[in-house]
């Protein structure tokens, strides 16, 4: 048997919308307890997203498989405000191969040549395996902050280097 052809790390556009889409619905309950940054996913939310992708405004990546199917994505939201907020989730079939740490970096690559001084996220207390991803990317603690029930998440900051 031929192994798998590797998974891909691309932009989104508007051509990925349904593609998207299905990522979400595709998500564990494990995962989108952790990881549902969209709200309820549904066609318009996916479309407002990736009109934000085109109006400049947020970056998303998408890992792709070769046959299209996205099973990872990427983003910062609110790259037009002082806060940029960071997020990933990523499909149960990849989770602990190294792929979410390659799309934090290609994302925080682009943030630091675009003059991003900061990037926030937040995590839930219990995933302590992507808080540990985080740190050594070099998010440190802020706070505590509210995803699903009060104070369950660190607010988790990156400073972007001196030159």
């Amino acid at each position: 048997m031929l192994p798998e052809p590797p998974l891909t790390i691309q932009p989104l556009g508007d051509g990925d919308a349904e593609a998207l889409l299905d990522f979400y619905r595709s998500l564990s309950e494990a995962v989108a307890r952790d990881f549902l940054p969209v709200g309820v996913v549904a066609p318009d939310t996916v479309s407002e997203h990736l009109a934000l992708v085109r109006d400049g405004v947020c970056l998303s990546l998408g890992l792709f498989d070769s046959s299209g199917r996205i099973l990872g994505h990427g983003f910062i939201q609110g790259l037009d405000t002082p806060r940029p907020m960071l997020g990933i989730g990523l499909h149960d079939d990849v989770i602990g191969q190294g792929y979410g740490r390659q799309i934090m970096e290609r994302l925080i690559a682009e943030s630091d040549s675009r003059g991003v001084p900061a990037l926030m996220l937040n995590v839930v207390k219990t995933n302590t395996r992507a808080e540990r991803l985080y740190a050594s990317l070099g998010f440190v603690r802020t706070g505590q902050a509210t995803f699903r029930i009060r104070n369950d998440s660190w607010a988790m900051e990156r400073r972007r280097p001196r030159a």
